[in-house]
């Protein structure tokens, strides 16, 4: 017998285990907004932000008006928005070293040069990056806390209230 995909572990980007993928639930998601008032406009090109009611929902989950937040269509999309918002030819960014590439690829492609400050095993080196700041005025620091691709890092509650004392120079994007 020929074995499937799901028979393997996929170390590929991003690939969740199709048995993962909840097919039935999104399924029935989607009739439902097809069916609401909503579905008239659910599929047209909507508002940059994403669906306002969405946003809203989100919002009032963190406390933030739905003009914070913002609705892409993955972390790839989101990059590349911020990234177009954010960076200017010539920026510094500060990554965490192993990254996932395909971000390094989007800052790089917005003009950014990118700078690796490397992981232990409960996330960035605080201190390295705290030495990195006394040369860099980075425009951000793109980390991803948990379950860090591609190292599967989580970074510990003290390194994460670390970063976020770490200086006004820094701004702090987490996907």
């Amino acid at each position: 017998m020929q074995p499937t995909v799901s028979d393997h572990i996929l170390f590929t980007r991003g690939v969740p285990a199709t048995e993962a993928l909840p097919t039935e639930l999104l399924s029935e998601c989607m009739q439902a907004v097809l069916e609401s008032p909503a579905g008239k406009t659910v599929l047209q090109y909507g508002h940059n932000g994403g669906y306002l009611p969405l946003r809203q929902l989100l919002g009032e989950q963190y406390g933030v008006s739905p003009d914070q937040v913002l609705i892409g269509n993955g972390s790839l999309h989101l990059q590349d928005l911020i990234s177009a918002l954010l960076i200017q030819p010539g920026d510094i960014v500060f990554t965490e070293q192993p990254s996932y590439d395909r971000a390094i690829k989007t800052f790089r492609r917005r003009g950014a040069k990118v700078i690796g400050i490397p992981l232990e095993l409960d996330g960035i080196d605080t201190t390295q990056l705290e030495e990195a700041l006394t040369r860099y005025t980075p425009r951000f620091l793109y980390l991803v806390p948990d379950f860090q691709n591609p190292a599967g890092v989580t970074t510990s509650a003290e390194k994460t209230a670390k970063v976020g004392r770490t200086g006004t120079a820094l701004r702090l994007l987490v996907t």
